[in-house]
Formats: structure tokens, C-alpha cells, sequence
């Protein structure tokens, strides 16, 4: 009995020990990581202000690949957020969700643990050369409270002692995937990229197909030209209304040549075509509008950039691209030319 009461005694002091040592361990533990990523920070911004691709830097989504996650408000920037749950104790489950974000710079980004509290972390961007320093810090209080939670405050203290480093270890590993997923994707500065995601129906059209030209514009206005020339006799012959501006389906490039169909949207269609006329209709489903301002001859900047950008939303670019020339040339001066590069995407 003696030699229990010793052990319970023992027990007791080295607990009340504990507790007390708790008290006077660090409140708070803070730890940041770095790396240098060779791509645009409107790239990296682009990539970390969303949880779309999260799980493709994540340090932790290989942990358990049964976790279930969840995703609430917009699909990007602040009030973004995604949950997890896991039946991996080192996984566990929670919340995080943007709470700031500053294009090319930086997001914040707030986190749940539940009974285990709440943490934040920030990532911020800077110009390094071509590319981006990427710095991921994480911050989190651990305070001791009097209530239900006050054991998880003492053990919180204790786990703090080791929390930085291995936190530091997980962030070394996520930048190091982060810089390799980006430096996968296409380079390029998308800042400043108008993108517009729309799910567009059929139209009927009239179009002149397997027309073959230079990439430059004064190789294919002569060609463009006539080709919409004959479709707005045909509709002016035949009553039929144009519906839209004209566009060009990309068909392929060869060396400084580009093969394309020339078309206009119409009201119908149904009038038999003529000359190299064909009745067709435009593509349909979901697609994203680049926005182009400027000469014709500088739209292959922005064909670049939509690939990059369409890269770091997770998005895959399908077939017909299309140029929708929304301006008149002849009466609009060339750098305020607009022109919308639709790109099809799943």
C-alpha cells in the first residue's frame, strides 16, 4: 500500500510539476519557410488564392488519401475555404479559409483545429529575378484557459516546444511541391489577364473553311476579308441578319503559316450556301474569354498567357479555339482593338 501511495504521490507531483511548467513555456510559436520559384508572382498568386490545387502542393494530402474534404464560398480570393476530415490522427480534421489576399503578393489564410485551436498562415510573393520568392509563415497562439479546454492548453504548451520544427519541415516540403507544380505550367506574366469563364450555346453560323494564311496581319486581313465578304453577300441576298462579329476557328499552325475557318454568327442558316460558303453552327459548352486590346499582330502574347492561366485554375483547354474579333478595324484605332481569344476547357 505504502509503495502506492509513493507512486500516486509521485504521479501527482510530476503532474501538478507539468502544469506548472506549462505556464511559463511560449504563448505563441511562429516558424516561415522560403524558396524561389521560376515562374511570375501572378502566377504563384494565381495557384495559392484558391484550394482547386491545393491538394497538388499540400504537404499533407498524401498523408491519408481516404480524407474527405469540402468546399464552401467562392471558389477564389477571401471567404474561400476548404474543410478536411480524417480518420489519420495525424491528418485529423478542421477548417481553413482566406481571410486577405493581395493579387501577386500575398494570402492569409485562417485555421480551425477545433479543441486544438486556431492558427493563421500567410504566404507571401516578391519578384526574384524572373521568378518569385514564395515565403510561407504560420502563426498560432497557445493559450492555457480555465474551462473545458484546459488540458489541451497544458499539452499545447508542451507540443509548442517541437510545433516550429515541424511545421518548418511540412512547409520545406509543400514549397518544394509548389515550386515544382508551377515550373511545370507554361511561363508566363498573367497580371492584369481579363478572364471570363461562360457556358455559351450553339449559334448558327455561316463560315468559309480551310483557310491557310501568315500569322501576321497583313497576310491574312486580305484573306479574312474576302471570306467575310462572301458571307455578308449571302446574307444580305437572303434576308438573313448577322448576329454576332465575326470570328476565326484555329484549325493548326505550321512554321509562320496558321490554318483557320473564317465565320459570322447569323439569325438562321437555313439559306443553301454557296462559292466556298458552308452553314454550321459555333461551338457550345463551357468556355473562358481572353481578353485581348491591341493589335492583331500581338495576340499570340495572349494566347500564352490564357495557357498559363488556365494551368493554375486546374482547367484543360479543349478544341475549337476561336479569335472573336469584336471591333471594326477600319474604324477602330489599333491599340484599342478588342478581340476575344475563347478557348473551350473541361
Amino acid at each position: 500500500m505504502r509503495l502506492l501511495k509513493v507512486l500516486f504521490f509521485g504521479v501527482a507531483a510530476l503532474l501538478v510539476a507539468a502544469i506548472g511548467t506549462a505556464f511559463f513555456l511560449p504563448a505563441q510559436v511562429a516558424t516561415e519557410r522560403s524558396i524561389v520559384i521560376d515562374r511570375a508572382p501572378s502566377m504563384v498568386h494565381a495557384v495559392v488564392d484558391s484550394f482547386a490545387l491545393f491538394n497538388r502542393w499540400s504537404p499533407w494530402a498524401e498523408l491519408d488519401p481516404n480524407t474527405r474534404y469540402t468546399f464552401e464560398g467562392p471558389e477564389r480570393g477571401v471567404g474561400a475555404s476548404m474543410s478536411w476530415a480524417s480518420d489519420d490522427p495525424s491528418v485529423g480534421s478542421g477548417t481553413q479559409t482566406i481571410t486577405a489576399s493581395t493579387p501577386g503578393e500575398r494570402v492569409e489564410t485562417a485555421l480551425d483545429f477545433g479543441d486544438f485551436g486556431t492558427s493563421r498562415a500567410v504566404l507571401s510573393i516578391a519578384p526574384e529575378g524572373e521568378g518569385s520568392k514564395v515565403t510561407w509563415r504560420f502563426e498560432t497562439e497557445l493559450p492555457i484557459t480555465f474551462d473545458g479546454k484546459f488540458f489541451f492548453g497544458v499539452l499545447g504548451r508542451w507540443f509548442g516546444l517541437t510545433m516550429a520544427e515541424a511545421i518548418g519541415r511540412d512547409y520545406d516540403k509543400g514549397l518544394g511541391k509548389l515550386k515544382a507544380l508551377l515550373e511545370g505550367m507554361p511561363r508566363a506574366d498573367i497580371a492584369g489577364l481579363e478572364a471570363v469563364v461562360l457556358d455559351v450555346a450553339a449559334q448558327p453560323a455561316y463560315v468559309v473553311p480551310g483557310l491557310s494564311s501568315g500569322t501576321d496581319s497583313a497576310s491574312s486581313s486580305p484573306v479574312l476579308g474576302a471570306a467575310y465578304g462572301e458571307i455578308v453577300a449571302l446574307a444580305q441576298a437572303s434576308n438573313i441578319k448577322l448576329a454576332g462579329p465575326p470570328y476565326t476557328v484555329i484549325r493548326g499552325h505550321s512554321g509562320d503559316q496558321w490554318q483557320y475557318d473564317a465565320g459570322i454568327p447569323v439569325d438562321r442558316n437555313d439559306v443553301p450556301p454557296t462559292g466556298r460558303i458552308t452553314a454550321t453552327r459555333t461551338h457550345a459548352g463551357k468556355v473562358v474569354d481572353f481578353r485581348h486590346l491591341g493589335a492583331y499582330d500581338t495576340l499570340d502574347a495572349t494566347h500564352a498567357k490564357a495557357e498559363a492561366w488556365l494551368a493554375t485554375r486546374g482547367l484543360t483547354a479543349g478544341e475549337p479555339r476561336m479569335e472573336i474579333y469584336v471591333s471594326d478595324p477600319v474604324s477602330t484605332p489599333a491599340a484599342e482593338v478588342v478581340t476575344l481569344v475563347r478557348i473551350p476547357v473541361r
